[in-house]
């Protein structure tokens, strides 16, 4: 077969059928250049994990490529949260990163854009593995407790987890990403459940429009992530159910989920 005839066999003309082996048409392609840009950004979506695991393209080099991308990530996680606690977030860089997790810079850039960005991703997908078991929680709690009380206390063994890092918060270059992290998780358990039970609402806040919701939204998950960072940075972490019940019980009482009304005593009468 001469060249010309081999080259036309490479490269169908737009719109001719190209079958594969099992009678699959293959994409046509105007040109090897249009191949090789194709296979490139197919190489590139594989090793940074864009294309689904449960996909059979490329057979078992998918596998591989996705098995070493997870171990890649892996290794640049634990890197990131051992350097974040020894060098501190502010002063977290790829090169340290990707040295200690054994990996090239260019790798490391697969993967992420800069290390905080690295760091909050691990802990807002940790995070959010921890409380995606809350979203669908009844109206009311089934004993004594807030429906709230399981996932606020999630929330603080999450921090309690990495006590080292969010202690780096105030003062901190990078403090306002790790409060929002927290506050992301809070704000969607409590969104979620406003929009499961819109029941919960009082007549006092009614009509809710956008704006009572908002700001009610904003001031239940700000002012509970207000209330984790002051207790993460305290020196009493051992009982979070406990703390995690301060902090409900610190909050509006229609947000509890709780079988009977909490009574909150008047200050004259709590010291009379």
């Amino acid at each position: 077969m001469s060249k010309p005839e081999a080259l036309k066999k490479l490269v169908p003309r737009s719109g001719a059928r190209n079958d594969d082996r099992t009678g699959h048409d293959l994409p046509p392609f105007a040109s090897i250049h249009d191949n090789c840009q194709e296979l490139y950004r197919t190489l590139v979506a594989l090793s940074i994990g864009q294309v689904s695991r449960n996909s059979d393209f490329l057979g078992v080099g998918w596998r591989i490529m996705d098995a070493r991308s997870r171990r890649s990530r892996s290794a640049l996680i634990d890197a990131v949260y051992r350097l974040c606690v020894e060098k501190g977030i502010d002063h977290l860089t790829v090169t340290d990163v990707a040295a200690e997790a054994g990996v090239s810079r260019d790798t490391f850039y697969r993967h992420s854009a800069d290390p905080v960005e690295l760091l909050c991703a691990a802990l807002q997908e940790e995070l959010t593995d921890s409380v995606s078991a809350y979203l669908a929680m009844p109206v009311i709690g089934d004993d004594e407790d807030s429906v709230f009380l399981a996932p606020a206390a999630a929330v603080m063994d999450h921090m309690r987890n990495h006590t080292a890092i969010y202690r780096q918060a105030p003062g901190s270059k990078s403090g306002a990403r790790l409060t929002a992290i927290i506050e992301a998780a809070a704000r969607q358990v409590i969104e979620t459940h406003l929009d499961n039970h819109p029941e919960i609402v009082p007549d006092a806040l009614q009509p809710m429009t956008d704006v009572v919701r908002q700001m009610s939204l904003a001031y239940a998950s700000s002012g509970a992530t207000a209330a984790f960072f002051s207790w993460i940075n305290g020196d009493d972490l051992t009982d979070v159910r406990h703390y995690a019940q301060v902090v409900l019980l610190s909050g509006p009482e229609w947000w509890l989920g709780l079988p009977e009304p909490v009574a909150v005593p008047h200050p004259r009468e709590a010291h009379s």
